[in-house]
């Protein structure tokens, strides 16, 4: 329930966008993945993070993660999306002490930042360890992000910002690795990126609540009735 508090209603996101979902399914009562809407001005920040670690452990980074984010956001409304993942690491490592101790920390958080300008119609986005795609004209596009988690053991920490002028009808889709690491399948094999990106090209011209339902049927047609669950999920789909 105090996870839950936390994360804004997966509704409210409806309020910013004519058609979109977020798919929510953790592992465990409670997830290290993690979602965060915020309105700033004229733009939409949203983000979907994926702890290190599951269950208790990957809950309590959730929770740092989105207190963090509204500390953030609140300081400086005007920031760019590689300058809110520079500052959510600084600030994360200083409150777990990173460097201070011998200790190690090593349940980092992998996120995908979007942020949305509705005035110039403008997609910017960085990322640490999570990309996204882009479906448009039926292609999809993968949008690379940093192969540096937050919080990762490293000085010299970078990333980027990819900067796409957005069209109507384009399909953003958001998520975290549970979906395409899930077992299932007749040889009993992992979901994989290719079969995921199939999926959504097959189904981005649906709705996307029908999208949502089927992203979750397939789920379950693929773990089958033996295997568990092997990791939270979270995707989130937003058609401009």
């Amino acid at each position: 329930k105090i996870q839950q508090a936390l994360l804004a209603p997966s509704e409210e996101i409806n309020k910013y966008f004519d058609d979109t979902f977020i798919l929510n399914m953790p592992r465990e009562i409670v997830s290290g993945d993690f979602y965060w809407i915020k309105k700033v001005n004229r733009k939409k920040i949203i983000i979907a993070a994926d702890s290190a670690g599951r269950g208790v452990t990957g809950a309590l980074m959730s929770l740092l993660g989105i207190s963090t984010l509204n500390d953030i956001c609140n300081t400086n409304p005007n920031y760019q999306a590689k300058e809110i993942l520079i500052d959510l690491d600084e600030r994360i490592r200083d409150s777990l002490r990173i460097g201070e101790s011998d200790e190690y920390v090593e349940e980092g958080l992998d996120i995908a930042l979007c942020i949305f300008d509705e005035e110039n119609k403008i997609l910017q986005f960085s990322g640490a360890g999570n990309p996204i795609y882009l479906i448009r004209n039926n292609e999809l596009k993968r949008l690379d992000a940093e192969r540096l988690p937050i919080i990762f053991d490293s000085i010299d920490l970078s990333y980027s910002n990819t900067e796409i002028k957005l069209e109507k009808s384009d399909r953003i889709y958001m998520f975290t690795d549970g979906y395409i690491d899930q077992f299932g399948g007749t040889q009993n094999r992992k979901f994989m990126a290719k079969q995921f990106k199939e999926l959504l090209l097959e189904i981005h011209q649906k709705s996307m609540s029908e999208q949502k339902n089927i992203l979750i049927n397939r789920f379950k047609e693929w773990k089958g009735m033996t295997n568990e669950q092997v990791d939270d999920i979270l995707i989130i789909g937003i058609k401009i």
